[in-house]
């Protein structure tokens, strides 16, 4: 008899109407979903209610604190993480399956990205993009408070098949997408104590769209990779301002 093992599918969400029930559909062939929400304001709770989900609200305070909260509800044996914005392909979900029913002593597995932006695939200007998103639940924790990840207790494994990740379908949505991210990196380096370098503010914005767009080859993925590349730029500025700002409030009170 197959040892067949129960997957739990777990994802956060915020105001995702139009991307949600694509996500959700792309999760059929799981054991169970786990949505936490954090209280959206359009249509998400609908939605997911639609689908065969354990629907779940807490208040956003950090990326991992949610996605570990999503991670003590799953009863799976493996948690696949995924967002919202990020689809899992028939030959991904084979290729899950397959694996995991195999006697084998690794307790995560790293998956590829394959990247889409204003519906164009984005190949060089993110750089290799690869994250661990699959694990046994009792192997694994999240951590870190913006861009969260998984630490995992033991071996790690690799699939080829790549999530398919549609970011934004234009500028607009990604800036605002973004603006809570440059928020939260700002108020980290405040809590660590940095302070408002000008210097910085003003050069690192220069270092990383050479980095993208010339040292990573940006330029391969056309005005995509030029946009993508100015806009994460700016986003450095935006941390800085953003950490000049939280300190001058502090010394107005």
């Amino acid at each position: 008899m197959k040892n067949i093992k129960l997957i739990s599918a777990i994802i956060i969400t915020n105001n995702e109407e139009k991307r949600i029930a694509d996500c959700l559909k792309s999760l059929e062939w799981v054991d169970e979903i786990v949505v936490v929400d954090s209280f959206s304001e359009d249509n998400t709770e609908n939605i997911c209610r639609q689908f065969n989900c354990n629907f779940l609200q807490r208040a956003f305070d950090s990326f991992d604190k949610q996605k570990n909260f999503a991670l003590d509800k799953a009863t799976g044996q493996w948690i696949l993480s995924i967002d919202a914005d990020e689809r899992i392909s028939k030959e991904l979900a084979k290729e899950i399956n397959e694996t995991i029913n195999q006697q084998t002593d690794i307790s995560g597995f790293i998956i590829p990205r394959r990247n889409y932006l204003f519906g164009k695939r984005i190949k060089y200007t993110w750089g290799e993009d690869a994250l661990l998103r699959l694990f046994l639940r009792q192997a694994g924790r999240f951590c870190s408070s913006i861009h969260e990840k998984v630490e995992v207790t033991g071996k790690i494994g690799y699939l080829k098949n790549p999530i398919l990740h549609y970011n934004s379908k234009d500028i607009r949505e990604y800036v605002e997408k973004n603006n809570l991210y440059t928020t939260l990196e700002a108020q980290r380096k405040f809590a660590n104590g940095e302070k408002f370098n000008l210097i910085k503010a003003l050069l690192s914005p220069v270092r990383i769209f050479l980095f993208r767009f010339f040292k990573l080859k940006g330029y391969k993925d056309g005005i995509a990779g030029f946009i993508l590349s100015a806009l994460l730029a700016f986003f450095s500025a935006e941390i800085h301002f953003k950490l000049w700002e939280i300190w001058n409030c502090k010394k107005e009170k």
